[in-house]
């Protein structure tokens, strides 16, 4: 009870409005090292690291790098060192504490990160350093050129199921009566066990991806588009190479959304759960 209780702050805290900057790989900017030597090191929420939101805790750490340049690993070993914070409903959060080591380090460092509060000039601890803009490989993103565009029925009027990540994209449109479905699963997915991803980076990697799309009213897919909102340079470059796939494939595997009795251009989304580059679970939306 008292772990869900601190996970429902946890949750409650990050509303706050705040924004970091991130490089292209997803990895929080980073412009100085801290002079203050206490800075991440100590576990009050005055020397912690103030990233904004829980998940730009990982996001940061990709960014931070040893004394001289190695990579680090790293694990979060719980949450302590209760504070008040302003945006958590029950006024009061918690820092998290992360175990750092890279190659050469004799005994692991910790630091302390506060996911709740916001810092413009957030910097590296004494006696580390962070990865500057210049060492950044940009990931690989699906010319938006090549996207095959489907011809709508109606342009002003168009339908989205109720997929909440859809929504996000599209905004609010109003729901079909029954929403496009693929009309020979067993095909679609064939075209995607012939294609698996064969990128270094999917070996051994395990992730998902949401892909949506508008079906036009003869039952055409066309305009895909990510619907997944995660960053790092691997997951968008591995979530562009499966949009690249569904691109490619059949088109009028489809039939159409229903709006009165009438076929009607609509939205639609595919999830799909890729393991060593191989498709493994492919879900179109079903409402």
């Amino acid at each position: 009870m008292k772990s869900a209780f601190f996970a429902f702050i946890l949750v409650l805290c990050t509303k706050a409005t705040c924004s970091q900057q991130f490089h292209p790989d997803g990895s929080m900017v980073i412009k100085a090292v801290a002079t203050d030597k206490q800075y991440g090191y100590g576990n009050t929420s005055k020397y912690a690291i103030k990233v904004g939101k829980i998940e730009n805790q990982t996001t940061y750490l990709m960014a931070l790098r040893g004394p001289a340049g190695e990579q680090l690993q790293w694990n979060r070993r719980g949450s302590c060192c209760a504070f008040e914070c302003k945006t958590a409903t029950f006024g009061s959060g918690l820092l998290d504490k992360y175990e750092v080591t890279y190659e050469g380090l004799s005994a692991p460092i910790i630091l302390y990160l506060n996911g709740y509060e916001f810092d413009e000039n957030v910097q590296a601890p004494a006696g580390f350093t962070f990865l500057s803009a210049d060492k950044i490989e940009k990931p690989y993103e699906f010319s938006a050129d090549s996207i095959y565009k489907t011809e709508l029925c109606n342009s002003n009027e168009i339908y989205c199921p109720g997929s909440i990540s859809l929504k996000e994209v599209t905004g609010k449109l109003e729901k079909p009566d029954s929403i496009a479905r693929c009309i020979d699963l067993s095909m679609l997915y064939l075209y995607f066990q012939a294609h698996p991803l064969t990128d270094a980076r999917a070996s051994g990697t395990r992730f998902k991806v949401s892909i949506g799309m508008v079906i036009n009213c003869k039952g055409e897919a066309g305009n895909f588009f990510i619907t997944s909102r995660r960053r790092g340079s691997d997951y968008i470059t591995l979530s562009n190479q499966v949009l690249k796939t569904a691109n490619d494939m059949n088109r009028k595997v489809w039939s159409p959304a229903l709006k009165n009795g009438k076929a009607v251009d609509s939205y639609q989304e595919i999830d799909f759960t890729v393991s060593d580059g191989n498709f493994q679970k492919i879900t179109p939306a079903d409402r």
